[in-house]
């Protein structure tokens, strides 16, 4: 059986080549990444601090959420089901509230031949997959998430 995940590391690690990817003008697989790092950054702080927990098969699930929490684009809009009567600061809530940005974002573009992948799309998941991982590690430093 495989270890369970290191949303947190994997997060970090993800985001910082779709970084260096950007520079490089690689928009597909800068797009791919980012939509992966945000996602991980996500469930390291639902696991961390909003309530979920891993199923038997590693698999992060939330006692709000009506399955197992997906990939970014879909979790996005489960996010308020799972944060509603929790306080968790100005900065998380800021940052999703409004459109979901990576509701164009799909995981099966890792298939594509990624023209239809924008530097400006990419760009843009970057710096949002950054914001989310700057709000874990905020956490990560105040002690809300472990």
């Amino acid at each position: 059986m495989a270890p369970p995940p290191d949303f947190k590391a994997a997060a970090s690690r993800h985001c910082k080549d779709a970084q260096h990817l950007v520079g490089w003008g690689r928009w597909a697989n800068a797009d791919h990444l980012a939509g992966i790092a945000a996602e991980c950054a996500l469930k390291a702080i639902l696991l961390g601090y909003l309530g979920a927990t891993l199923n038997s098969s590693n698999l992060p699930m939330h006692p709000q959420a009506s399955k197992s929490l997906s990939h970014v684009d879909r979790l996005w809009n489960q996010l308020p089901q799972m944060i509603s009567g929790r306080s968790i600061g100005p900065a998380f809530t800021s940052l999703i509230v409004g459109t979901n940005p990576f509701a164009a974002w799909a995981v099966d573009d890792r298939y594509s031949d990624g023209n239809a992948i924008t530097e400006g799309s990419a760009r843009s998941h970057v710096l949002k997959a950054q914001a989310i991982l700057g709000i874990l590690e905020q956490a990560m430093l105040t002690g809300a998430v472990p």
